[in-house]
């Protein structure tokens, strides 16, 4: 029994790793030995999320100027959408509620890098859309989805950095994927590999009516809500410089970004593998 057991998880995890990236042999026929795809994401990308973060940051609590719209959608390829709804402060039940730091700079390296097609707030949000069903951000999300059919969408927020858990999926209870499980082991896997290792399920279930993923959902398309724990997403530059969280910003793109690949143009990927990282100088530490 115990055999049983210890062969179905190997190949459980090993279907996993696979299933992140192309298996690959540990020798190449000229004596090389090679047992890990190269990192992708440089220091500059980090540092654009950054910067991108910082902009955003000065508009969290401003409200759109007169006749200008308070989300913006990002065009992209891709067949993975994304929404970013709580990236800037969000209006509930008479208050306004704080933004989910972070989840916009990753959201739009998502639309950069890979072309996920992206929902974003750009101002202060008079109607939270992780929370009502009737606001324009809806209306035009609707339309998206209608327009585009992405095989799967991704709505990502932040939780406090005193959660336990490195990222929750919220799910309703597993309902949300509408029997494609197969995009949750995938993006476990790939998550996993750059180095997250506390993954938790409906946490934050999301199974509340006016939530995007049951929205999206009950349109006939699988999606998952992403609660990152704010640790892994950048935050404004001008503070305190935190490597740690720096390189975790970095792996969460990559990981992110393995994800979505087979749903991408994959000339994207091409262009930046071939791409060559900048050489580290002394200036440029930490």
């Amino acid at each position: 029994m115990n055999r049983c057991v210890v062969v179905f998880v190997v190949i459980v995890t090993c279907w996993l790793g696979i299933g992140c990236r192309a298996s690959r042999s540990a020798e190449v026929s000229d004596g090389r030995i090679v047992l890990f795809d190269r990192a992708f994401i440089t220091r500059e990308h980090v540092a654009e999320a950054m910067e991108f973060e910082a902009k955003l940051a000065k508009r969290y609590t401003q409200p759109a100027p007169q006749g200008q719209p308070w989300f913006e959608v990002l065009p992209g390829d891709a067949k993975v959408l994304v929404v970013a709804g709580h990236a800037t402060s969000h209006h509930r039940e008479g208050v306004f509620k704080s933004q989910d730091g972070g989840t916009g700079g990753l959201a739009v390296m998502l639309n950069r890098l890979a072309g996920c097609p992206l929902i974003i707030n750009a101002y202060q949000s008079p109607r939270d859309p992780n929370y009502y069903d009737d606001s324009e951000f809806k209306r035009a999300l609707k339309e998206l989805i209608e327009r585009d059919r992405p095989a799967l969408v991704i709505d990502i927020h932040a939780s406090s950095s005193g959660r336990p858990y490195d990222i929750d999926f919220g799910t309703i209870g597993g309902k949300s994927l509408l029997g494609q499980g197969e995009h949750l082991e995938r993006l476990v896997a790939c998550l996993r590999r750059e180095g997250m290792r506390n993954f938790s399920q409906d946490y934050f279930a999301a199974s509340r009516r006016g939530t995007v993923t049951r929205f999206v959902s009950e349109m006939g398309v699988p999606c998952v809500q992403l609660e990152f724990n704010s640790s892994w997403l950048p935050h404004p530059e001008g503070g305190p410089v935190d490597l740690v969280q720096r390189q975790r910003v970095g792996q969460a793109l990559q990981g992110m970004m393995r994800f979505v690949e087979p749903h991408c143009d994959a000339k994207r990927f091409e262009v930046l593998r071939r791409a060559r990282p900048t050489p580290t100088t002394a200036i440029s530490l930490p």
